[in-house]
């Protein structure tokens, strides 16, 4: 039991890594750092974003519209 807790904890903190490097990823993007035309870039952007995206929306329900 204790096994199965453990790794459950650890499959969480790495979706948080996940989360966090989609943020960075996302603010370098904004601010020109990285461009998206380039294949590598678009790829890892595309794979953060298909992780993250599912749990995200989920939250983004609960959230109010700030624009």
């Amino acid at each position: 039991m204790i096994a199965i807790f453990y790794l459950v904890l650890q499959i969480l903190k790495l979706y948080s890594y996940v989360v966090i490097a989609n943020v960075i990823v996302s603010w370098l993007i904004a601010f020109n750092v990285l461009n998206t035309q380039n294949r590598f870039v678009y790829a890892i952007l595309e794979l953060s974003y298909k992780l993250t995206e599912p749990f995200l929306n989920k939250i983004r329900r609960f959230l109010p519209n700030f624009n």
